[in-house]
């Protein structure tokens, strides 16, 4: 993914949310460019009232085996040493609609 990817993010967290949004687009900011180097990006999907952040891994980094590490050992960690409130980072999978189906 390059410089233009999209961001989604919750317009506001749950309500009762203790994360700072702030200092989390800021780990945001500052994990992408590494994100971006192997080819891939992430999505801010949502924030839950217990600090639970889920991120969408896409691009490259998306389908890379390696992505619960990346998940766990790095996202999780950074956001939890960066980002006062947040409890946990859970993936979130794409939800792909097909015609006809739901």
């Amino acid at each position: 993914m390059g410089t233009g990817s999209v961001i989604v993010e919750p317009a506001t967290p749950e309500q009762g949310s203790p994360v700072d949004m702030d200092a989390l687009r800021e780990a945001v900011d500052f994990l992408r460019p590494a994100l971006h180097a192997d080819g891939g990006d992430l999505i801010l999907m949502d924030v839950d009232s217990e600090g639970v952040v889920a991120v969408e891994l896409v691009g490259a980094c998306g389908t890379c085996p390696l992505s619960v590490v990346t998940m766990t050992a790095g996202i999780e960690a950074l956001f939890k040493q960066r980002v006062p409130g947040v409890t946990g980072v859970v993936a979130r999978t794409p939800t792909v609609q097909l015609p006809g189906y739901g």
